[in-house]
Protein backbone atom coordinates (compact mmCIF):
# COMPACT_ATOMS: atom_id res chain seq x y z
CA UNK A 1 0.00 0.00 0.00
CA UNK A 2 1.21 3.53 -0.59
CA UNK A 3 0.74 6.26 1.26
CA UNK A 4 1.13 9.80 1.19
CA UNK A 5 1.54 12.35 4.09
CA UNK A 6 0.98 15.45 3.19
CA UNK A 7 2.60 18.04 5.40
CA UNK A 8 1.79 22.17 5.83
CA UNK A 9 5.18 22.88 8.13
CA UNK A 10 5.18 26.27 10.26
CA UNK A 11 8.67 27.31 12.09
CA UNK A 12 7.50 30.72 13.30
CA UNK A 13 4.64 32.54 15.10
CA UNK A 14 3.15 32.84 11.68
CA UNK A 15 3.16 30.70 8.91
CA UNK A 16 2.89 33.11 6.47
CA UNK A 17 6.35 34.80 8.18
CA UNK A 18 8.40 31.16 7.30
CA UNK A 19 6.34 29.07 4.64
CA UNK A 20 8.80 30.27 1.67
CA UNK A 21 12.45 30.36 3.87
CA UNK A 22 12.80 26.33 4.63
CA UNK A 23 15.10 24.09 2.86
CA UNK A 24 14.70 20.16 2.91
CA UNK A 25 17.32 17.63 3.35
CA UNK A 26 16.97 13.91 3.01
CA UNK A 27 18.04 11.77 6.04
CA UNK A 28 21.08 9.08 5.11
CA UNK A 29 18.71 6.78 6.26
CA UNK A 30 15.84 7.57 4.40
CA UNK A 31 13.58 7.42 7.19
CA UNK A 32 13.25 11.35 7.68
CA UNK A 33 13.20 14.49 6.35
CA UNK A 34 15.03 17.58 7.59
CA UNK A 35 13.64 21.31 7.21
CA UNK A 36 15.21 24.38 8.59
CA UNK A 37 14.09 27.80 8.29
CA UNK A 38 17.50 29.86 6.30
CA UNK A 39 16.55 33.45 6.62
CA UNK A 40 15.85 33.33 10.62
CA UNK A 41 18.43 35.47 12.08
CA UNK A 42 17.33 35.32 15.93
CA UNK A 43 18.72 31.24 16.25
CA UNK A 44 17.84 28.35 14.61
CA UNK A 45 14.84 26.64 13.79
CA UNK A 46 14.71 22.84 12.58
CA UNK A 47 11.76 20.32 12.02
CA UNK A 48 12.01 16.60 11.12
CA UNK A 49 9.38 14.20 9.67
CA UNK A 50 10.25 10.67 10.29
CA UNK A 51 8.75 7.52 9.22
CA UNK A 52 9.00 4.23 10.55
CA UNK A 53 8.69 3.04 6.81
CA UNK A 54 11.65 4.13 3.86
CA UNK A 55 10.63 7.39 2.34
CA UNK A 56 10.02 6.56 -1.42
CA UNK A 57 9.81 10.09 -2.49
CA UNK A 58 9.18 13.55 -1.56
CA UNK A 59 8.67 17.01 -2.00
CA UNK A 60 8.71 20.50 -1.13
CA UNK A 61 7.02 22.36 -3.77
CA UNK A 62 3.53 22.66 -2.83
CA UNK A 63 3.06 23.57 -6.93
CA UNK A 64 4.71 20.78 -8.04
CA UNK A 65 2.90 18.28 -5.21
CA UNK A 66 -1.05 19.83 -6.60
CA UNK A 67 0.15 20.79 -10.16
CA UNK A 68 -3.29 21.70 -11.37
CA UNK A 69 -5.00 19.03 -9.36
CA UNK A 70 -6.42 19.71 -6.17
CA UNK A 71 -5.95 18.08 -2.80
CA UNK A 72 -8.63 14.96 -3.65
CA UNK A 73 -6.37 14.58 -6.73
CA UNK A 74 -3.03 16.04 -6.99
CA UNK A 75 -1.02 15.97 -10.40
CA UNK A 76 2.04 14.57 -8.96
CA UNK A 77 -0.15 11.27 -7.72
CA UNK A 78 -0.82 10.56 -11.50
CA UNK A 79 2.92 10.68 -12.21
CA UNK A 80 3.84 8.04 -9.57
CA UNK A 81 6.34 9.42 -7.60
CA UNK A 82 7.16 12.90 -5.98
CA UNK A 83 10.18 14.93 -7.83
CA UNK A 84 12.24 15.63 -4.61
CA UNK A 85 12.46 19.62 -4.98
CA UNK A 86 12.90 21.57 -2.19
CA UNK A 87 10.90 24.38 -0.80
CA UNK A 88 13.56 27.12 -0.61
CA UNK A 89 11.90 30.46 -1.66
CA UNK A 90 9.21 28.70 -2.83
CA UNK A 91 5.32 27.91 -1.51
CA UNK A 92 6.79 25.34 0.61
CA UNK A 93 5.07 21.93 1.69
CA UNK A 94 6.09 18.86 2.36
CA UNK A 95 4.74 15.65 0.67
CA UNK A 96 6.24 12.25 1.41
CA UNK A 97 5.56 8.77 -0.06
CA UNK A 98 5.89 5.72 2.17
CA UNK A 99 4.95 2.09 1.07
CA UNK A 100 3.66 -0.30 3.76
CA UNK A 101 4.83 -3.94 3.43
CA UNK A 102 3.21 -5.33 5.89
CA UNK A 103 -0.33 -6.92 5.40
CA UNK A 104 -1.18 -7.87 8.72
CA UNK A 105 -3.49 -4.53 9.78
Amino acid sequence: MKLIYYIKPVLDEEESKSHTFFELTEEATKHGILFENKVQMDGKQVGYVASSQTIQSYTGNRFSFFGNGSLDSPESLAKGYLDGENALFREGRIAIEVRNYDRGF
